[in-house]
């Protein structure tokens, strides 16, 4: 896997720093664990540069493309796997921190963006969806030696979460060293096509939000004068990519949303030009940015999960 080895070598590394083994990495259609295996599945088109411009091309983006990025997912998903092969979610401190681990997983959720509860790790309070989420979001930040989350979240009832990971770790049964290594699986063996995989895929992260309204546009001043004044198609795809940059919205989703923008503002009785110089004030940025968030807050019945 060219992009996935130096990352999960960085991952061993941090699990070992703690007497942790690391899962088994092999490729499959997502980032996942299952329960009962200890390994972490990463999707196939990071095998490649060829696919990674596929999904670039059809998704907007490039989910784990980025070292960052990648360590981040394989974090978490190491959290799960460690938390069903140990029964971590058995162990009396995790149950008190977390919650029920058996409860069951929601189809949608609405996340509280200010909550200090939870950690801020994956975006649009991914950690809110359910307790076992919820420990491996702070798994994560914690595993993380770059988080400095003793800082970041003091004062924080967040904190307490955190500081209770080596409680439940010490608390599990023992378990024997296992020797990381990478399984490369054949696409074939998924059982469908690359077009099958695609659709379902655009199913999935294709969600949008609710209707932008002219009263949305002028309640975000900065970013109704940048809209009205007709940006270029090359302008829209830019703010739109810092747009899921800032909330964590899918590439999909941003878009939509700015092309509800720009055309709920060429409906409007306000002379609009294209210009190619136009500049994207930061405020525009901004009122995007917040109206994005109260779209968030008003999605019923919720983010799909």
């Amino acid at each position: 896997m060219w992009s996935v080895a130096p990352a999960v070598r960085r991952l061993s590394a941090e699990l070992a720093s703690h007497g942790l083994p690391t899962p088994v990495v092999y490729a499959s259609d997502g980032f996942f664990a299952k329960d009962g295996r200890f390994a972490i599945a990463v999707p196939f088109h990071l095998l490649s540069a060829w696919l990674v411009e596929v999904e670039r091309s059809i998704m907007g983006e490039v989910e784990g493309e980025s070292t960052a990025d990648l360590l981040r997912l394989l974090r978490h998903e190491a959290a799960h796997a460690l938390d069903s092969r140990l029964s971590l979610f058995r162990t009396p401190t995790y149950r008190q921190a977390f919650g029920n681990f058996h409860r069951p997983y929601p189809a949608h959720y609405r996340p509280d963006l200010a909550s200090d509860k939870f950690v801020r790790h994956l975006p649009l309070g991914y950690a809110q969806v359910h307790p076992a989420e919820d420990f491996a979001e702070t798994f994560a930040i914690w595993l993380d030696p770059a988080s400095r989350w003793r800082d970041t979240y003091r004062g924080q009832p967040a904190l307490h979460k955190l500081q209770a990971i080596n409680s439940i770790l010490d608390e599990a049964t023992p378990f024997p060293g296992v020797r990381p290594f990478l399984l490369r699986r054949p696409l074939e063996a998924l059982g469908y096509s690359l077009k099958a995989h695609y659709e379902r895929k655009l199913r999935l992260y294709g969600w949008s939000l609710p209707a932008v309204t002219p009263h949305d546009l002028r309640s975000t001043p900065g970013a109704f004068k940048w809209a009205v004044r007709g940006p270029s198609p090359e302008q829209s795809r830019k703010i739109s990519a810092m747009l899921s940059r800032s909330t964590g919205l899918p590439a999909l989703t941003s878009s939509a949303l700015i092309a509800d923008v720009l055309s709920v503002a060429s409906r409007m009785n306000v002379e609009s030009r294209t210009n190619k110089s136009v500049k994207l004030p930061i405020s525009a940025l901004d009122g995007l940015v917040a109206l994005a968030i109260r779209k968030i807050s008003n999605l019923r019945p919720g983010i799909p999960v």
